[in-house]
């Protein structure tokens, strides 16, 4: 068997056994590039309000809530990126409370102009978070996460072996008159050549994603970037002394951050914990934002920040731009266009790749049967 011969084999049995994984992973993919408009869409009710002169301060919609459920305290904010969509409120069940409320936990969703409650989050229309988990591990733990991963390994096999396959051909015209198994072998290759820079992108920032500790230490040593700094001890905790309150958190992380945008809030849940606060810059188009920082809950001293723009470059590689680039979302709404077409051409490659396979080999079935 030569060289070529053995690259076809390969790519074609990696082709067929991880077909069904990669046409979910492309059809997900082409859905998640409109993950938060679809999900406003459909939870308008929980998530739109109507903007006003300002937004009512944390500590007064903390009032408000402690007014309106008693048994709970505040344990989270999840704050908007946009003027016209609500808080996210976390809620914990009080340890003393009597008798011990259900749920012990509530994510609402509240107008931070009017600090009125719009409804629990967890009732919310969950499709696009099902969509999301399903990309990332098939609804099935680590089992479904681990086929996700590896899939991304055969698309990167397949890219290489698919460019060399190409090369002799070339073929890269449409031919829309033809049918059959030429028809699908012709758009198998016209379409591949065209998504291949797109899919090797994908294959590899996919294993990033997948293996994001390993790639950030190899990232690190590449590129000779600083260990992450470590966490500081706590303050003691003065006798008496309250805890800082939400909007004192807040003035305290963008004073470290000049120009980042708070969009997290995790309260300390013990004394000696810090408060952790996620941050994003308008540069950085992950979600939630790749900048954290760990506040003493006492002091506001900074016992840790990750700063998204002063960070090293592995941390940038990896943790920032490795995502942006995987979604689409790091040119914003043209990248995004992009990576739904090329999602939707990985569609395409796992349906005509094991076309080829099954009509070649009903053609020959047909041939030996008509020969006997």
């Amino acid at each position: 068997m030569n060289v070529r011969k053995l690259i076809l084999v390969l790519h074609r049995w990696i082709g067929l056994v991880t077909a069904l994984a990669l046409l979910a992973v492309g059809l997900s993919a082409a859905l998640l590039v409109f993950e938060r408009p679809i999900d406003r869409l459909l939870n308008r009710s929980l998530v739109k309000v109507t903007p006003s002169s300002a937004r009512l301060p944390l500590n007064e919609i903390t009032r408000r809530m402690g007014q309106a459920y008693p048994q709970y305290h505040i344990a989270g904010w999840t704050l908007p990126q946009q003027t016209d969509l609500a808080i996210a409120a976390d809620l914990e069940a009080n340890h003393d409370a009597k008798p011990a409320p259900s749920p012990e936990e509530l994510e609402l969703a509240v107008n931070p102009y009017t600090g009125a409650v719009m409804g629990d989050v967890e009732k919310a229309n969950r499709l696009m978070v099902y969509v999301h988990q399903f990309h990332t591990h098939f609804l099935a733990a680590k089992v479904g996460s681990a086929i996700v991963g590896w899939s991304a390994v055969c698309l990167l096999i397949l890219n290489l072996t698919g460019i060399i396959l190409w090369w002799r051909r070339k073929i890269g015209r449409f031919r829309w008159n033809l049918n059959g198994v030429a028809f699908h072998f012709n758009m198998h290759h016209a379409i591949g050549i065209y998504a291949w820079g797109f899919l090797m992108v994908l294959s590899l920032t996919g294993i990033a994603l997948h293996w994001e500790g390993p790639a950030g230490r190899l990232a690190d040593r590449l590129t000779g970037s600083p260990p992450s700094a470590k966490m500081l001890p706590a303050d003691p905790v003065q006798q008496g002394v309250s805890p800082l309150d939400s909007d004192e958190l807040i003035t305290i992380a963008e004073k470290s951050a000049p120009g980042a945008h708070v969009t997290v809030i995790l309260l300390a849940a013990k004394p000696q914990a810090p408060v952790r606060v996620i941050m994003k810059y308008p540069e950085d188009h992950t979600p939630a934002g790749r900048t954290q920082l760990f506040l003493d809950a006492y002091s506001g001293k900074i016992r840790m920040l990750t700063d998204a723009r002063s960070a090293p470059l592995g941390f940038k590689l990896v943790r920032l731009w490795n995502r942006q680039y995987h979604t689409g979302d790091i040119f914003g709404w043209p990248t995004q266009m992009l990576a739904l077409v090329f999602s939707l051409s990985l569609v395409i490659m796992a349906i005509t790749g094991p076309m080829i396979w099954y009509k070649r080999r009903r053609t020959s079935q047909k041939a030996q049967a008509t020969a006997s």
